[in-house]
């Protein structure tokens, strides 16, 4: 992929590290809006609207949740 990216005949690699740096960006923005949708489950789970998945289950059901279960 480096051989695309950084051309030889290019000195100075504005291309290569034009794409390097916009991946980075992208990255970071994806990471902030995990970040953010985090925040935002939880606070849901804080205030009790993850509940229903509890209403009606057995015990089993309610192990098998995992990341779901409401007390996560």
């Amino acid at each position: 992929m480096d051989s695309v990216i950084y051309l030889t005949s290019i000195t100075n690699s504005i291309r290569g590290n034009s794409l390097n740096l916009g991946a980075c960006v992208l990255v970071w923005i994806l990471i902030a809006a995990q970040v953010k949708y985090i925040y935002w489950e939880n606070a849901r789970r804080d205030r009790g609207e993850r509940d229903y998945r509890l209403v009606g289950k057995t015990r089993a059901e309610i192990e098998q949740l995992g990341g779901r279960h409401p007390g996560y």
